[in-house]
């Protein structure tokens, strides 16, 4: 039986206040994002702030299915490339650089445990629809993100291109500076 620590911690975490829920400022430039992962495992989405203070973005999986968002209304553009289960849909502040780190961590009594995490830093553009897609190996040795901007178009198709400004890398420990 698998156990869930980073999951459970994150979510005790932002309930009790340790961790926020993020939320772009009310006079913010917006933009949206899509989040969506290929693994039915956990997966915490955090936005990281120039303090390198976190804020809690989404959270996907098994853990997550009392959060069940497949009833709201889609905000991006087309279609997600994953079941509703495996995707979110939020609003991020536009106009300035935001860091994402997209994490899977699990650990079992039996068999170990493995933690994957992977980031992106990137100038969302307002009222710009974007796609990050995390990726995670069977054996969570692996993980990737890759980010797109959507663009409508008149067709009614939807085009993805990547995101010129994205730069990914695997993210260090941070401490937050100023809580």
């Amino acid at each position: 039986m698998k156990i869930t620590t980073i999951f459970f911690a994150l979510c005790c975490a932002c309930t009790t206040g340790c961790v926020a829920l993020y939320k772009p400022p009310s006079h913010a430039a917006l933009a949206k994002i899509r989040l969506t992962t290929d693994t039915d495992d956990n997966t915490a989405v955090f936005v990281y702030d120039s303090a390198g203070c976190e804020s809690a973005l989404a959270f996907i999986g098994p853990q997550a299915r009392s959060h069940d968002e497949s009833d709201l209304p889609k905000i991006v553009v087309g279609e997600s490339p994953q079941p509703s289960k495996r995707t979110r849909e939020r609003v991020i502040e536009a106009g300035k650089r935001i860091e994402i780190h997209a994490l899977s961590e699990q650990w079992a009594p039996d068999i170990g445990g493995y933690r994957c995490v992977v980031g992106v830093r990137f100038v969302p553009r307002e009222n710009s629809h974007y796609e990050l897609d995390y990726r995670r190996n069977a054996s969570a040795r692996n993980c990737t993100l890759h980010l797109r901007e959507l663009y409508a178009l008149s067709s009614g198709e939807v085009a993805r291109n990547d995101e010129q400004t994205a730069t990914y890398f695997k993210p260090a420990q941070t401490k937050c500076t100023n809580r």
